[in-house]
Order: structure tokens, then C-alpha cells, then sequence
């Protein structure tokens, strides 16, 4: 009787031990799981925060464009202004000549 008994008895302990081996390895998992998630969520963020720099950067850059493009414009305007008065000059020159 103390023989089964016995045998009964390791018998629960190994099953307990099997059970507690089991958690510790699902316990295991949930951390390389949540370390994995929480590697992915960082490289997201970091590519998102790259993504908005580069579009800043762009951003900036169309605005240094957008003001070469208009002084570009302006000197141009007043180039054509001021040959229009020398032309304007001349022929009130030529009026006064006459």
C-alpha cells in the first residue's frame, strides 16, 4: 500500500514539475513575444520620425526653391522696368533733340 502510495505521490510531483516547467516556458515566450512587439514599435516609430524629418527637409527645400524662383522672378521684373525707363529716357531725349 505505501509503495502506490509512493508512486502516487511521484507521480504528482512529476506532473508538477512538468506543469511548472510548461509555464516557465509559455512565460518565456510571452517575453520574447512582447520584446519582439516592443523591437517592432520602436523601428516603427523610428522610420515614422525619419519619414517626418525627410518630409520636413523637403518641405524646406521647396520653400528655399519657391524663393530663389521668386527672386529670380523680381530681379528679372525690375531688369525689364528699368530698360523700359532707359528706353522711356531715350526717346524723351530724342524729343527734346527734335
Amino acid at each position: 500500500m505505501q509503495e502506490k502510495e509512493r508512486n502516487t505521490d511521484l507521480s504528482m510531483q512529476q506532473q508538477q514539475q512538468q506543469q511548472q516547467q510548461q509555464q516557465q516556458q509559455q512565460q518565456q515566450q510571452q517575453q520574447q513575444q512582447q520584446q519582439q512587439q516592443q523591437q517592432q514599435n520602436y523601428e516603427y516609430s523610428d522610420s515614422s520620425i525619419n519619414r517626418q524629418k525627410e518630409r520636413e527637409d523637403s518641405d524646406d527645400d521647396d520653400d528655399d526653391d519657391e524663393r530663389e524662383a521668386k527672386e529670380e522672378r523680381n530681379k528679372k521684373e525690375s531688369k525689364e522696368e528699368e530698360e523700359e525707363e532707359e528706353e522711356k529716357e531715350e526717346e524723351e531725349e530724342k524729343e527734346t533733340e527734335k
